[in-house]
């Protein structure tokens, strides 16, 4: 049996975690018994433990007492969402399992053990302890500031909002300002979970404190009489507080010491992040202060950018770091920020990745504390690889070539494999990969790219090829479709405000078109004139576009000037992301029997549009194409059809949260027995919208808010189901949250 105790990574005044292998046994941890007392340890810390190769159909077995049963925990896939919780998740192309378990409330031991499918003990190794929680890329946590009587109602509104998108978050508590319906509000979103209770003093003092005692120990004490804390801050009648937020972001010596001796791990301050942990203080028996990174909302330190916000975030992912949101749920609340797309537009961003782990400030720094008890903590072992922008599909005529890329991250060096139809292409080893020219029989493949490094690999999208006949597409008839001359002679109008600009790099070349809304408008498009078009003439129009919030646009082809009459495309509605993809459609020009140099394309984004909103468009085009299309109310083959809508898609309700209606859009790929219908958190029915046959396409359903006997509903989270049923296929559900502020 190997043994011993490792020597501590840090200045702790506690023992050193203690590690032992056996072959016959498997592994056994042993911690700290003051440091157990101290601060608990309920949240699963993961644990790299090698196992055989050639290996598979493996279980992990743990126990905190070799006289107790063992038990197995729940082994998760790659790729799979879960945060906090007891699991497994194996790589058998690494031979490593990553075990996460969590120390139990009456011993200092765990005992973890790997047995095959027999139940037959393996020989393993540990080989440490993960940065994050499964080996996660990067960390979002969430702290919320002044929790007390008069903001009551914004803090639950908030805790729900962040609750349907699955964020936990740790609410600052002003304990003697809290009203006894105060503490039971407190309380219920303790109970249902993913709410961390932390200090942020008594009164709400600005330093120095008249009575710093009282406001740091007392807010803590406090919290600990009137509440009761769930099961991840608690160990046997012993309960934690693990948070000190400091009132205003400002503190001094005395209050770090103070927030020492009372056992907060961690001392929220307001000034900007770096993004990673902050260094344990052993003279003040905690971390040094912790910074955020950003601030949601108009006022104080916040930000109502969603690029801004998105990118920041977007930069803790891509270096494996930190990202700390902040926010005033009063402000929020009484200003109406929640109706406002870039809100709940950035926490639908930045939620529900399964490379990043979402926690509590307190058992992030919780989880650090443990790591810090040995030295084998993998912390700078490098990034695997972050696929950051994906493969476009690609549209090409026979005989000329198509260009694939890809932008990935992590740490060099990276190696890229190119795949056709999932088998590896000869020579095609670069981030960019471009075709032979084309055959017909090269229409409809599917190409990929792998990129690996020495600590894990990331599979791309898969982008489609297609390949027209040589000669059935005309030139484009439009002018500077790519934005590479500046904006002319594009037109950019609104009766609100905002402008035009070129953004790099594009969808494919080096500019692209940029819109920026600043004021919503009524009359908010993007145009170009003087088109030449010829009659009853079929025509494809092909972009790349996306919106930073998601918001749809709609695009018509009309005559410039009044009448405006339509020339054979009104309104088609465009499905935009947040992030490049190409979008194309077919149709027959009509309203005119000659040819013509007065057409308009125009891209109409009054609809949706909100301040804040970034509309990003590239490479348009639009040119004749030679034979019939039969049809549609779009004109769309059925080829274009699967393409604009290959799969069941449920977007998010808009707006969320809502107020006296909102709209829900499916899109199904062929036609279906539609139900759709809302619930509440429980499950249980609240009204069914809509019943029956629906065509191929996309879809709008709204709701007013009243259940199935047309009375108005409560405010609250709301759940829409949409099921739809094809002969061809099982049925496809798809489920969103949605909230209803009155």
């Amino acid at each position: 049996m190997l043994t011993g105790a490792l020597t501590a990574g840090i200045a702790l005044a506690y023992s050193p975690l203690t590690i032992s292998e056996d072959p016959a046994s498997g592994v056994t941890l042993v911690v700290d018994s003051e440091l157990h007392v101290t601060y608990g340890l309920a949240y699963p810390i993961t644990y790299k433990i090698g196992i055989p190769d050639s290996t598979d159909d493996l279980h992990v077995l743990v126990r905190w007492d070799t006289s107790e049963a063992w038990r197995a925990l729940p082994e998760m896939e790659a790729g799979a969402f879960f945060n906090g919780e007891e699991a497994v998740r194996f790589d058998y192309l690494t031979d490593i399992s990553y075990v996460s378990a969590v120390f139990g409330p009456s011993s200092d031991s765990l005992f973890i053990s790997i047995v095959d499918s027999v139940g037959k003990p393996l020989p393993i190794s540990f080989q440490g302890i993960c940065r994050y929680y499964d080996d996660r890329r990067a960390v979002v946590t969430i702290t919320a500031d002044d929790w007390r009587a008069d903001t009551d109602e914004s803090f639950t509104t908030a805790v729900e909002i962040l609750r349907s998108y699955g964020l936990p978050v740790s609410v600052g508590i002003n304990t003697a300002m809290c009203s006894h319906q105060t503490w039971e509000s407190i309380q219920k979103e303790l109970d249902v979970g993913m709410v961390e209770a932390a200090s942020h003093s008594r009164t709400h003092p600005d330093i120095p404190y008249t009575d710093p005692q009282s406001e740091i120990g007392g807010s803590k004490d406090d919290i600990i009489h009137f509440l009761e804390l769930p099961p991840l801050y608690r160990r046997l009648s012993q309960e934690y507080v693990y948070t000190w937020i400091a009132p205003y972001g400002a503190t001094n010596d005395t209050n770090n010491r103070i927030v020492g001796e009372h056992r907060y791990l961690v001392n929220r301050l307001v000034d900007w992040s770096d993004g990673n942990f902050t260094d344990w203080n052993p003279a003040l028996n905690s971390f040094d202060p912790v910074r955020v990174t950003s601030e949601l909302g108009p006022e104080f330190v916040g930000s109502t950018d969603i690029q801004l916000l998105n990118n920041k975030f977007d930069d803790a992912l891509a270096q494996g770091k930190i990202y700390h949101l902040m926010m005033h749920p009063s402000v929020l609340g009484s200003t109406g920020e929640w109706s406002k797309p870039y809100t709940n537009g950035h926490l639908s961003y930045i939620s529900q990745r399964a490379n990043v782990w979402y926690v509590s400030l307190g058992h992030l720094y919780l989880y650090r504390l443990l790591c810090l008890t040995y030295e084998g903590l993998i912390d700078d072992a490098g990034l695997p690889p972050l696929i950051t922008a994906e493969p476009l599909d690609r549209t090409v005529q026979e005989g000329a070539a198509a260009e694939f890329s890809i932008t990935a991250s992590g740490s060099e060096p990276l190696t890229y494999r190119w795949q056709r139809d999932s088998l590896d292409i000869e020579g095609a080893t670069g981030p960019t990969y471009t075709t032979a020219p084309t055959t017909m029989q090269d229409s409809g493949a599917v190409f990929r790219c792998i990129v690996s490094n020495s600590l894990g690999s990331a599979t791309s999208a898969g982008a489609r090829l297609t390949v027209m006949k040589a000669g059935t597409a005309g030139a484009t008839v439009l002018v500077n479709g790519g934005f590479e001359s500046g904006t002319d002679p594009w037109v950019f109008y609104t009766s609100g405000s905002g402008d035009l600009t070129t953004a790099s790099p594009g969808s494919e070349g080096t500019h692209a078109g940029r819109i920026l809304i600043n004021a919503e408008g009524t009359n908010v498009q993007l145009y170009q004139a003087d088109i030449e078009l010829q009659p009853e003439t079929d025509y494809k129009l092909s972009f790349d576009a996306y919106c930073t919030s998601g918001h749809d646009m709609t695009v018509s082809l009309h005559k410039h000037g009044s009448p405006y009459t339509s020339y054979g495309l009104s309104n088609s509605v465009v499905d935009l992301g947040t992030s490049w993809k190409e979008y194309s459609l077919t149709f027959r020009t009509s309203g005119f029997g000659a040819p013509v140099t007065d057409g308009r394309l125009r891209f109409w984004l009054a609809n949706d549009d909100a301040a804040g909103d970034i509309y990003m468009i590239d490479n348009i085009v639009l040119a004749p194409v030679a034979g019939p299309v039969p049809g549609s109310p779009l004109l769309l083959t059925s080829a274009e059809t699967e393409e604009l809508y290959p799969e069941f898609v449920v977007q998010d309700p808009y707006p969320n949260p809502w107020n006296s209606s909102v709209s829900i859009r499916f899109s199904l790929p062929e036609a279906c027995e539609v139900v759709v219908l809302v619930s509440n958190v429980l499950g249980q029915e609240v009204a069914r919208i809509a019943e029956g046959p629906q065509a191929a396409g996309l879809h709008t359903v709204t709701w007013q808010g009243r259940d199935s006997r047309g009375i108005p509903v409560g405010s609250g989270v709301y759940v829409v189901i949409v099921q739809a049923q094809a002969e061809s296929h099982q049925p496809h559900v798809g489920v969103r949250r949605m909230i209803l502020i009155k």
